[in-house]
């Protein structure tokens, strides 16, 4: 019975780089936007930008991920096999 290992590496590309800093500097935006700009118009407006760009980064860094994946297939000493349950020999 063949056995085979799979390793999965996950990396962001640039596309996700984008996502994860807007995701973390939006709020951050938001906090500064309502804390000391007293126009209110400009303050909402900057509020509502930062919030639409909370929601983009966090599509992006679900979407801008990629995946690397190595298998291998891991050899058997035919002797000395051990069935887990769910498994049948071949």
């Amino acid at each position: 019975m063949a056995k085979f290992r799979v390793k999965t590496q996950t990396f962001l590309d640039e596309q996700g780089v984008w996502g994860a800093w807007m995701f973390v500097l939006s709020p951050l935006v938001q906090i500064a936007a309502w804390r000391w700009i007293s126009d209110l118009a400009l303050a909402t407006t900057i509020v509502i930008a930062s919030g639409a760009a909370f929601l983009l980064g966090f599509v992006l860094l679900l979407t801008g991920r990629e995946q690397h994946s190595i298998v291998e297939e891991v050899t058997v000493d035919p002797a000395n096999q051990s069935f887990r349950l769910g498994e049948r020999p071949e």
